[in-house]
C-alpha cells in the first residue's frame, strides 16, 4: 500500500476524538492528510468505528455550511514512489449520508474520479483504477462538491496498489505507521524529554542545539513549538523559553542536525547547555509535502 497511514491509527499533532475541529486549507492534522477547500467548509473528527464486528480508526468530515464547491481530504504520495506508465488502483471503505463522495486522483493528464457513495450511510467500498502519467507527486483524494450543513462523510481503509484489482487492505503495526510517518512530521513531547541533546549558547538570550531525529527526514525540517522549552546548564540551572523562536534553521535532512534558538535568557555565551524535560508542550519537525 502506497498511502501512508491509511487506516488513520497516527495523529501526531493533536487529539481529534472528542471535540471536532474547524477545518483550513493545506493544514495538515491526522498525520499524511490535508484538506483543501473551497467555499464549502467543515469539521474533522478522528473517530472509532465498528465495521463488520472489528474496531477500527477513522476520519470523519462534517459540513458546517450549504455550498457547492469542494471539500478534499488529501493524500500526497511521493512521486519516488510512484512509476510513471504503471497501473494503479485506489480503493476506501467510507461511510456517507451523501451521494457526492468519491475518490479521486490526478492522473499527469486530468483528475478522474471513482463510483461514488450511495449516501445511504452504511459503509461502502469506492475504488477507482487508472494508468498515471503524472511526473511528480500523486494527490490522492476523498472528497465531495456540494453539501448542505450535517453532511458527512467518513473512511477509513485508503489503500493505493500497483495493479487493476482493489485487494484486502494491507495492515502494519502501529510502530511500522508511526515510523514511516515521522520521516514527514516528527512530534516530541517535551515532558518526555527534550529532542534536543545540548549545544552552546551564542548569546545571553539564544543557543544552538543539536537534535536527533527518529528517522531520516524526507527534506530539512521547520520547527514549531507549543509550551515551553526548557534548557539547562549541566542541571544546575534551568533556562525557559516560551515558545522559542528559530534563529537560524537548519541546513541538511539528516537524522543529526542543529539549529539557533532564540527566546531564553540569562545564558552565558560559549557555555554548554543541554535539553531538559518539560510538564508542557511540544517541538514539531514538519518534513511534508
Amino acid at each position: 500500500n502506497l498511502i501512508l497511514n491509511g487506516s488513520m491509527q497516527i495523529s501526531q499533532r493533536g487529539d481529534y476524538t472528542s471535540t471536532p475541529v474547524a477545518l483550513t486549507t493545506n493544514t495538515y492534522y491526522i498525520d499524511r492528510y490535508r484538506p483543501y477547500l473551497a467555499t464549502m467548509s467543515a469539521s474533522l473528527l478522528h473517530t472509532s468505528p465498528t465495521i463488520n464486528g472489528i474496531s477500527k480508526r477513522a476520519m470523519k468530515i462534517t459540513a458546517t455550511n450549504t455550498a457547492s464547491g469542494e471539500v478534499a481530504i488529501q493524500h500526497i504520495v511521493e512521486q519516488l514512489n510512484v512509476s510513471i506508465g504503471q497501473t494503479y488502483t485506489l480503493s476506501v471503505k467510507a461511510k456517507s449520508n451523501s451521494a457526492n463522495v468519491r475518490l479521486r486522483v490526478f492522473t499527469g493528464v486530468d483528475w478522474v474520479t471513482s463510483n461514488t457513495h450511495t449516501g445511504g450511510g452504511g459503509w461502502e467500498t469506492l475504488t477507482l483504477t487508472y494508468t498515471n502519467s503524472h511526473t511528480n507527486n500523486s494527490q490522492v483524494q476523498v472528497f465531495t462538491n456540494s453539501q448542505v450543513i450535517g453532511d458527512y462523510f467518513e473512511f477509513t481503509e485508503l489503500q493505493m496498489e500497483a495493479g487493476s484489482v482493489a485487494t484486502d487492505f494491507e495492515h502494519q503495526s502501529y510502530g511500522e505507521i508511526l515510523s514511516l510517518c515521522q520521516r514527514y512530521c516528527y512530534v516530541a513531547s517535551n515532558q518526555a524529554g527534550t529532542p534536543f541533546v545540548g549545544g552552546a549558547a551564542s548569546s545571553g538570550t539564544a543557543a544552538y542545539l543539536t537534535y536527533t531525529l527518529p528517522v531520516t527526514p524526507r527534506g530539512v525540517p521547520s520547527l514549531s513549538f507549543s509550551g515551553t522549552l526548557i534548557i539547562s546548564d549541566q542541571y544546575l540551572t534551568d533556562h525557559a523559553a516560551v515558545a522559542p523562536t528559530v534563529i537560524t534553521t537548519p541546513t541538511g535532512s539528516h537524522v543529526n542536525g542543529r539549529v539557533r534558538l532564540g527566546g531564553f535568557a540569562g545564558l552565558i555565551t560559549g557555555r554548554f547547555y543541554g535539553g531538559a524535560p518539560n510538564l508542557s508542550g511540544t517541538t514539531t519537525f514538519d518534513m511534508e509535502l
